[in-house]
């Protein structure tokens, strides 16, 4: 969720990691597990999850072309903001 703080990676702790690098110790063989220790507001104690891996595929634009347009043209129906981390 939105401001979760992911503490560990399969018992590593990511205190002092870039968001890189820990993004590259999440990357793995699709189907692999890997164990997250998340802080959530509101929650008394850290959550362990585990998670399968799997290809991500993010679509941050579709759009249509208008064949019927004279020139021919793309018109962009929705596009995703860039997230960019702080600092």
């Amino acid at each position: 969720m939105a401001n979760d703080i992911i503490t560990t990676l399969d018992d590593e702790a990511v205190l002092g990691l870039t968001l890189n690098q820990a993004v590259e110790k999440m990357r793995g063989p699709v189907n692999t597990k890997i164990r997250l220790k998340i802080i959530r507001k509101g929650l008394d104690n850290p959550l362990d999850v585990t998670l399968v891996r799997d290809n991500i595929r993010v679509r941050s634009v579709r759009a249509r072309v208008e064949a019927d347009a004279e020139p021919p043209l793309m018109r962009t129906i929705t596009c995703l903001p860039l997230v960019r981390s702080p600092g």
